[in-house]
C-alpha cells in the first residue's frame, strides 16, 4: 500500500472516497447529529432550569463548510467552491442568491489573475448556462 491507496484501487477511487465522507459525513451527517444534541441539551436544560446552548450556528457552518452559505449553492449551479472562494470578493455581497448570480453573470473571469486558465474557461461556461 503506497500513499495510503490499495493495490487494487486508483487515486481516482481514493478521491471519490474521500469526497463521500466529506459530502455524506462532515457536511451532512455530523450537523444533523450535532442538532440532536442540540435538542437533546435543550430539553434538559429546560427541566433543570439553566440556560442552553445554541448549536445551531456552528452546525451551519459545518454543513457549509464554513463558508457562506451563497457560495455553497453556487455548487447547484455546477460552480466548485474551490472556485467560488476564489471569487469570492466579486460575488459579494452573499446575501440574497440573485444579487450573487448577477455578479456572476458580469464578472469578466479573464481580467482575474487569481484563476487558473482552466478555472477561467469553466467559470465562463457557467456563465452561459445561467
Amino acid at each position: 500500500m503506497a500513499n495510503g491507496v490499495l493495490p487494487h484501487q486508483d487515486v481516482s477511487d481514493k478521491i471519490d472516497e474521500a469526497l463521500k465522507i466529506v459530502r455524506n459525513i462532515l457536511t451532512y451527517k455530523f450537523p444533523q447529529d450535532l442538532m440532536v444534541i442540540h435538542r437533546i441539551q435543550s430539553e434538559l436544560s429546560g427541566r433543570l432550569d439553566i440556560t442552553p446552548g445554541d448549536f445551531g450556528y456552528y452546525a451551519e457552518s459545518v454543513e457549509n463548510m464554513f463558508m457562506p452559505s451563497m457560495l455553497i449553492a453556487l455548487e447547484e449551479y455546477g460552480l466548485p467552491t474551490q472556485i467560488s472562494r476564489k471569487m469570492r470578493a466579486n460575488l459579494e455581497p452573499l446575501f440574497e442568491l440573485d444579487v450573487v448570480l448577477s455578479n456572476l453573470r458580469i464578472f469578466d473571469p479573464h481580467a482575474s489573475v487569481d484563476l487558473s486558465n482552466f478555472e477561467k474557461s469553466f467559470v465562463s461556461a457557467i456563465q452561459q448556462a445561467i
